[in-house]
């Protein structure tokens, strides 16, 4: 127990050796310097800790303990979230909770370019649990959530994927879709895997009237340009 304040001046009224839930009131402390109301009392918590506090506050607002109550009931709420499916916070959850927002809350940012033009989220995603289960984890923590192979469509089964910032830009309302051999992928990917220039590839396709095979295959020369049929 630290030394008590043996002031004649201070009185100990009532409130010394009385409990105030947790605390354990000890002595009173002489007021600091300057201060001209108010009593203060030197307490012992049951946590254990040293507490001074205001007698108003003891005798008419009730303060119980030197906060580690307080403390004590944020992470206790803090662990019920979390047993939830002991996931907040992670890349995962973090993704869902953006997917959500930009759907349906109005006041997020890019609302209006997937709320804001109808892009929904699949029903049983509303549900984190749900959706994990579904989509599965991360790769990598370079990884989010994206919208593929239908940019325009909605965050449901067959159209999402876990993307890296590249393939994402990639994969946006200007890319330029292609199929060869029945897969289907940005034209881009198709030039970069043949070690061909994406963009001009990608005019072929959108401006100029190739198909994909004809992009990919005839040799790109300087100011050739085919008529868009």
């Amino acid at each position: 127990m630290p030394p008590r304040f043996d002031n004649p001046r201070i009185k100990d009224p009532e409130m010394v050796d009385k409990h105030f839930g947790r605390l354990w009131v000890l002595y009173r402390v002489p007021r600091s310097q300057g201060a001209k109301t108010g009593d203060h009392w030197m307490c012992l918590c049951k946590c254990g800790k040293f507490h001074i506090s205001f007698g108003c506050r003891l005798r008419r607002d009730g303060l119980r303990s030197c906060g580690c109550v307080r403390n004590e009931l944020a992470a206790e709420r803090g662990r019920e979230r979390l047993l939830t499916h002991g996931l907040s916070g992670t890349l995962e959850y973090d993704s869902w909770n953006n997917m959500m927002r930009r759907c349906y809350v109005p006041i997020a940012t890019f609302f209006e370019h997937y709320g804001g033009r109808g892009i929904k989220v699949y029903e049983p995603w509303h549900s984190f649990e749900n959706f994990l289960a579904d989509v599965g984890p991360a790769p990598t923590a370079k990884h989010t959530i994206d919208r593929y192979p239908n940019n325009n469509g909605d965050y449901e089964p067959g159209n999402v994927r876990w993307a890296t910032r590249s393939q994402q830009m990639l994969n946006n309302r200007r890319t330029v879709m292609g199929t060869l051999g029945g897969v289907t992928k940005p034209v881009q990917e198709w030039a970069k895997e043949r070690g061909l220039d994406p963009i001009a590839i990608r005019n072929r396709v959108a401006y100029y009237g190739f198909t994909l095979e004809e992009a990919l295959t005839i040799p790109i020369i300087k100011g050739h340009k085919r008529p868009k049929k």
